[in-house]
Order: structure tokens, then C-alpha cells, then sequence
């Protein structure tokens, strides 16, 4: 399964959880893109992949964890998991002084 990760670094004062995207279960819907309240956290390539659509691009940061893309995912290739529970994930950060 192919999955991308980047990595943002820990603090104290950060809550943190990891995103999983399943490219090969998305089926290009985008209804992520349409629900999440935060603009660019997920994204169409610029170029048409081997499925036919443009593949989902996912860049955590800024993330509020509200986790609309994964209760509204209908092929559930999204997936919001707690640090530490993930593997080659995509990490996301929030300021816990938000909460």
C-alpha cells in the first residue's frame, strides 16, 4: 500500500495525531477538499494519475483535527489516528491553546 509521510516536529505545548490516506482506496471523490474548514490541507495533483483522476495530495499542516474527512470519506481512505499509534503517517500539529 502506498503511503506518503512527512513529519512535524513535537512539542509540549502541540497536540499531535497522525493522518493516514489510503491512495489506493480513494476514489477521487474530493469531498474531502469540500469539508474541510482549513484551505490546502488536501489537494488535486497537478496531473491526471494511473486511476484516471487527479490523486489526492495531503498536507497536514494547519490541520484542526476535526476529523470531518474521515466521517465523510465513503471509501474510508482517511484515516485520523493518535501519535504514536501511526506508521509512516502523515503528522499533523495543533496548538493545544486553541482547545
Amino acid at each position: 500500500m502506498l503511503i506518503s509521510h512527512s513529519k512535524f516536529q513535537i512539542s509540549n505545548s502541540k497536540i499531535i495525531w497522525a493522518i493516514e490516506l489510503k491512495p489506493d482506496w480513494c476514489k477521487g471523490c474530493y469531498l474531502c477538499i469540500d469539508v474541510c474548514p482549513v484551505e490546502g490541507i488536501f489537494k488535486k495533483a497537478d496531473l491526471i494519475g494511473s486511476k484516471g483522476f487527479k490523486p489526492l495530495l495531503v498536507n497536514p499542516e494547519g490541520c484542526t483535527n476535526c476529523q470531518l474527512c474521515e466521517l465523510l470519506c465513503p471509501d474510508l481512505a482517511i484515516t485520523i489516528l493518535p501519535f504514536g499509534e501511526e506508521d509512516n503517517y502523515l503528522v499533523g500539529v495543533v496548538d493545544a491553546s486553541d482547545h
